[in-house]
């Protein structure tokens, strides 16, 4: 059975050898990575410093990863007195 949140773990090939679409640029390997799954059945996956996030919209760990760019590239502020 294909689990997506533990293909890190039982997959022979690296996390940069992922499936991404033609002429784009492998996962990020950065610290902390994320993957959230998504109740409609896609993965979303970030790591630390990226920039972007991965979605896998076929729900296996084996499927195309494909780049979006957030808007908010600068990260998160801080709001004021608010603690948060």
């Amino acid at each position: 059975m294909d689990d997506p949140l533990t293909f890190h773990a039982s997959c022979a090939a690296s996390i940069i050898s992922l499936p991404v679409p033609s002429g784009g640029t492998t996962l990020a390997t950065g610290g902390s990575p994320v993957l959230l799954p998504m109740p409609d059945g896609r993965i979303v996956h970030n790591a630390a410093n990226s920039g972007s996030v991965r979605v896998n919209e076929s729900g296996a760990s084996t499927g195309t990863w494909k780049q979006y760019r957030p808007r908010l590239t600068t990260g998160l502020r801080q709001v004021p007195r608010r603690g948060r």
